[in-house]
């Protein structure tokens, strides 16, 4: 039998057309091209190349470069040259191994929550969001949540995956503020159809409530002037946003109101006495304590 060189051309082609490249166990033996992130590896096989010798150029990001298995994990996009000489001839193959751009995380910047508050985070950079730990918050797979009444101060880390499947992650700080302290003053006594100021102390910014017998609900020393003993309370609010609440009695008397303690107190003045007994009077009763009903 005499044979023909074509033959043995196809045959050797049959031969070297049979080398498969697989990247992390995948046929990319069609497109030659494989895709990572940034600071990650493949693994790059040369199936049915056993009966060559590999050669592997450039060897950058290679941790071998005479094999037909390498891990390959460049910093930047690389094409790499695999030459293989054998008994049968030789082959050559390239591969693409393209280096995607970073996932960049973004957690927010850091915020403060009051104390029994809710404060949102928004993150973004991906398509796939998870929030660690999930402590306090509503949601931990979504790029928005809520955290919502802690009882401490939090780091929350963002991880996010883009698109290409590539992570990164991001971090913020959630620091819990404390409830102002606010005082709306000591309990008063007025006559009936009296008049007195109110003056609260801890905020920047006070509503009292209710709004009756008060000339503003929104300043810190309204005047009031109710005609029953009634209870205001007041809301306020600090430079950064955190609010409590405190509350003052107002007893209002009258002429048949019993006491259980009068304070008297001598009154001496020094100019033309102007001021009468029902005056003076009046005054002996604005210091009095009611008497609580049985």
């Amino acid at each position: 039998y005499i044979l023909n060189i074509d033959d043995l051309d196809d045959a050797l082609d049959a031969t070297i057309s049979d080398v498969n490249i697989n990247a992390d166990s995948i046929d990319i033996t069609a497109t030659e091209t494989t895709y990572i992130c940034p600071g990650d590896s493949t693994q790059l096989t040369i199936l049915n190349g056993e009966d060559y010798i590999w050669s592997w150029t450039p060897t950058i990001g290679l941790n071998v470069y005479d094999n037909d298995t390498v891990w390959a994990s460049p910093d930047v996009t690389t094409i790499y040259t695999i030459n293989g000489n054998g008994v049968c001839g030789d082959v050559s193959k390239t591969i693409t191994v393209v280096v995607n751009p970073p996932a960049v995380a973004n957690a927010g910047p850091d915020t403060y929550v009051c104390i029994g508050d809710t404060v949102d985070l928004i993150g973004s950079g991906g398509i796939l969001y998870e929030w660690l730990p999930p402590i306090y918050l509503n949601e931990s797979l979504n790029d928005t949540t809520s955290v919502e009444n802690p009882s401490t101060s939090m780091y929350y880390d963002l991880i996010v995956t883009d698109i290409n499947g590539c992570k990164d992650t991001d971090q913020v700080f959630v620091d819990l503020y404390p409830l102002p302290i606010i005082y709306a003053g000591e309990d008063v006594i007025i006559e009936t159809y009296g008049i007195t100021q109110l003056e609260a102390i801890g905020g920047i910014s006070y509503i009292w409530s209710p709004d009756s017998s008060i000339n503003d609900t929104t300043i810190y020393n309204p005047w009031v002037s109710p005609n029953d003993t009634i209870t205001y309370y007041v809301i306020g609010t600090d430079e950064f946003g955190c609010s409590n609440v405190d509350s003052i009695n107002i007893f209002v008397g009258s002429s048949n109101q019993s006491f259980a303690t009068t304070f008297v107190f001598e009154v001496i003045f020094n100019f033309s006495p102007l001021v009468s007994t029902k005056e003076f009077l009046a005054i002996k009763f604005a210091i009095a304590v009611p008497q609580a009903p049985a």
